[in-house]
């Protein structure tokens, strides 16, 4: 996460210059923020019932038994402007395959418990902050060339899944982020890439 916060950081503070883009300015995400979306769920997820949640608990936690990706490396593809606004900066990466397959099966998953979105194409990347200027502006961006200084060096390595909802009464964060985590028995390092 230390690369991917200096480029926000370095953007924020002169992305007119950086990027050779007059008006424009770069809002960087906090360090905490820096997570790469696995599933996105729809709001019947902070509706359900608590013995439902503990289902789909334990169904996410199989899944990632089942899985076992606790080696599993990421390897850094590059920075980009997210489409199709372009207004966010991404760090994308290329996952291997185990991570490919844990993901369908996650969402699957979730599906089965009517909490999930309509699958569409994974891109797997990081938001890192957003541009901020007039639409022209944005469109002008024709090279990130200026943050291949700040490209993380090593493989980025996935360390568990982290749902994050809304306010649920029965949705234990730390209970959760346990079951998830890809080195069951070991202690969980928050760490991102």
């Amino acid at each position: 996460g230390d690369a991917l916060h200096r480029a926000a950081l370095a953007l924020q503070v002169d992305a007119a210059e950086l990027l050779g883009t007059p008006s424009l300015s770069f809002e960087a995400l906090d360090r905490e923020q820096l997570q790469l979306a696995f599933v996105f769920c729809n709001e019947s997820l902070c509706q359900m019932k608590e013995a439902e949640l503990s289902a789909l608990q334990h169904l996410l936690q199989e899944r990632v038994l089942a899985a076992n990706v606790a080696a599993c490396h990421l390897a850094f593809a590059g920075f980009e402007a997210f489409p199709p606004d372009k207004t966010w900066l991404v760090a994308r990466f290329k996952v291997p395959e185990p991570l490919l397959h844990l993901r369908k099966a996650v969402w699957r998953a979730c599906r089965e418990f009517g909490v999930a979105y309509p699958d569409a194409l994974w891109l797997p990347c990081i938001k890192v902050g957003r541009f901020r200027g007039p639409k022209g502006q944005v469109d002008k961006i024709t090279s990130l060339d200026c943050l291949a200084q700040y490209s993380p060096t090593t493989p980025a390595r996935a360390l568990g899944l982290t749902v994050v909802c809304g306010e649920h009464h029965g949705l234990a964060c730390d209970e959760w982020a346990r079951a998830l985590s890809f080195e069951q028995g070991n202690p969980l390092d928050t760490g991102t890439p």
